[in-house]
């Protein structure tokens, strides 16, 4: 396939993707992952050493979703008015602002079907990430003064 092709199906994914996310007003997608969230990113990778993280939590299995999403919560201190982003299928970043980060949190949970997470959170800029493996549930949570 040509390169335009491929980046219109990959926008039509994600847009057919998260239509139904829950408490945002907004969404947002870009072809061009700027310089800052692609650092960002691989600041993901990094999280699981244990002098990068600010706070972290190990749950074991089985968990409820709720509970797991209290415990982000309670992490990233986002309740209500938000912004953030993330990269679907590692070559668009969607953004997205909204009104109710639980009801976005439990969205995103239901949509791709795992606890899998990896958030760029803005106003204060962090990182959430959470991995979802066979015994635990590892969430890592790590503010970036950038």
């Amino acid at each position: 396939m040509n390169k335009k092709l491929e980046e219109k199906m990959l926008l039509l994914r994600a847009r057919h993707t998260y239509k139904n996310l829950s408490g945002i007003d907004k969404i947002s997608f870009d072809l061009n992952i700027d310089n800052t969230t692609a650092s960002l990113m691989e600041g993901v990778n990094s999280l699981n050493k244990i002098e990068n993280i600010n706070k972290s939590l190990i749950i074991p299995h089985p968990i409820i979703k709720d509970e797991l999403i209290k415990k982000l919560i309670m992490l990233s201190h986002k309740t209500s008015d938000f912004s953030c982003c993330f990269i679907f299928e590692g070559e668009l970043k969607v953004s997205a602002s909204g009104y109710d980060f639980n009801a976005f949190l439990s969205s995103i949970i239901d949509i791709d079907g795992t606890y899998d997470i990896n958030i760029i959170l803005e106003n204060p800029i962090g990182i959430l990430s959470v991995i979802d493996n066979e015994y635990d549930i590892h969430i890592y949570y790590k503010e970036i003064g950038l």
